[in-house]
């Protein structure tokens, strides 16, 4: 099973409320125009292993100053593998953020995320474990902000209606 998809996208907006995250208040961007594409490849390895990549592109600019608009990244890279027989699935992914502007005029660093999560299937319910932020990576999706460290999650799932 091999899947490649490639797509493209403009889109103009009006009125986009950008939030500040060092304490001012929202403001208004008047006109917005996004552009931007992404890359993706699924490729199955074995029957039970699959692996997937994918790169995003945007460009997102306030027509009236003719600036980016602050917090949205250029580039964003994803990697993730799958591995799955009978009922356990294991998925490890791994993402990278690239730089973006601040508020304030400065960039915010790049950064890498990665995740782990394992499930068991039964016939009632799907019981599963998984760590997010696995390396405890320190970053700020807004500036002033930092993000929650690493995080562990674990429960069932259970669907009632089928």
């Amino acid at each position: 099973d091999s899947r490649i998809s490639l797509r493209a996208f403009v889109q103009d907006g009006t009125d986009m409320i950008e939030s500040s995250g060092s304490g001012d208040p929202a403001r208004n961007i008047g006109s917005v125009k996004t552009a931007g594409g992404e890359f993706a490849v699924h490729q199955a390895v074995s029957s039970q292993v699959a692996v997937d990549f994918g790169v995003t592109l945007t460009s997102a600019r306030d027509e009236e100053a003719d600036e980016p608009v602050p917090l949205i990244p250029s580039t964003l890279f994803t990697a993730a593998a799958t591995y799955e027989s009978g009922p356990v699935r294991c998925t490890a992914r791994a993402v990278r953020v690239g730089s973006r502007p601040g508020e304030s005029g400065e960039d915010l660093d790049s950064y890498y995320l990665a995740d782990a999560r394992a499930s068991y299937r039964t016939r009632r319910a799907t019981f599963f474990v998984g760590a997010k932020n696995l390396f405890d990576t320190l970053y700020e999706d807004e500036e002033g902000f930092p993000q929650p460290g690493r995080s562990f999650e674990f429960g069932i799932q259970r669907e009632f209606f089928e």
